[in-house]
């Protein structure tokens, strides 16, 4: 019932179609030549974040929990919804001690997923829904612990060109997205990552000090995810985000501006104008 109430919901929001695409992804370069592509469970979904409605796409088709911030619970009717979903909670201006707590959950949960205890966990690994063409960089909370991993990519079309994308948005911009008559969805779900000794040995190097869970992200951002529908790859954090944020609400002066990086290129230095 929950599933079809969310596919009645994303209809009547303007999604008009969905085509999800099982990609047979080959994993050999990173996980070795043994490796066989594994559909089962996953410690963690991990998904870019555009929209609201990639909830509901998330909803119909998984039937998984979610890692949400804490203001969640405070949503009418919303928040309850998400509790009865056993979603995880996030503090994003928690203490250090409780956002290991958190991390030490999500290990957990991991586990239970990949056993088939509970429903599977989904984690916007971004951490803040972007633009539906760049990709920003990750968190480590899916990472963190090396548990297995399910990339799923999303990619919103409308046939005007506006996007589903409204996380800065005025009241009017709103409105404004609304006006185009319908989108459709691309999602493309590609076969469970969990790196092994071959990925430690050929993928990451200890002395360049990039962490382990640095090196895990940067595989499944840079040379899976991206590589999608050719989103951009911006090296910035959700901490940007909100300092853009501020900027447009008036709170704060200056621009912030940090040029997309590709593989094999040089990022630009970071540039900070005055208004």
């Amino acid at each position: 019932m929950a599933r079809l109430c969310c596919r009645l919901h994303a209809l009547l929001a303007g999604l008009i179609w969905v085509s999800p695409e099982y990609v047979d992804a080959d994993y050999r370069q990173w996980l070795g030549p043994d490796w066989k592509p594994n559909w089962g469970n996953s410690g963690t979904i991990i998904c870019n974040h555009v929209s609201w409605i990639d909830i509901v796409v998330g909803i119909a088709y998984f039937y998984p929990s979610f890692v949400a911030k804490s203001s969640v619970k405070k949503y009418a009717g919303v928040g309850i919804i998400a509790q009865a979903f056993d979603c995880l909670f996030l503090d994003r201006a928690g203490t250090k001690e409780e956002k290991v707590q958190l991390a030490k959950t999500i290990e957990v949960r991991q586990k239970q997923n990949i056993s088939g205890e509970r429903r599977p966990l989904v984690i916007y690994a971004e951490g803040a829904t972007t633009n539906n063409e760049c990709l920003i960089k990750f968190k480590r909370g899916p990472f963190g612990a090396g548990n297995s991993v399910q990339p799923v990519c999303l990619k919103y079309y409308s046939p005007n060109g506006i996007s589903v994308q409204n996380d800065n948005l005025s009241a009017l911009h709103y409105f404004y997205c609304f006006m185009s008559p319908y989108y459709t969805l691309d999602m493309k779900i590609y076969p469970v990552f969990e790196p092994n000794q071959f990925f430690w040995d050929n993928h990451w190097n200890e002395s360049s000090g990039e962490q382990k869970w640095e090196a895990y992200s940067r595989v499944v951002r840079e040379d899976i995810m991206a590589k999608s529908f050719n989103f951009r790859l911006f090296d910035i954090y959700l901490e940007s985000k909100f300092e853009f944020k501020d900027i447009l609400k008036g709170k704060k002066k200056g621009v912030y501006y940090k040029s997309p990086s590709k593989k094999g290129e040089e990022n630009s230095s970071e540039s900070k104008k005055e208004q």
